[in-house]
């Protein structure tokens, strides 16, 4: 799970969770916890090339964390086409 990046612009999420996604094997998971009105969805939408399954879940009805779940991480050569 990534979290340093929670409320960092979403310029800054996306180096680092581009190179984390990297390190994620084969039948891995990434989760990421991002602030949910910030760009949560927008996350999800960047790692839709990266995995077979981009889900996104608020932690509590009321709370402000979205957690941003990429399962199964598709080969590399996906990846470079970005």
């Amino acid at each position: 799970m990534e979290d340093t990046a929670y409320a960092a612009p979403l310029a800054e999420s996306r180096a680092l969770v581009t190179a984390l996604a990297d390190l994620v094997a084969a039948r891995g998971t990434l989760v990421v916890n991002r602030h949910f009105r910030g760009d949560g969805a927008e996350l999800a939408a960047m790692l839709i090339p990266l995995f077979a399954r981009v889900t996104q879940r608020r932690v509590r009805r009321e709370g402000e964390n979205v957690l941003v779940c990429g399962e199964r991480r598709r080969r590399q050569l996906a990846r470079r086409r970005l």
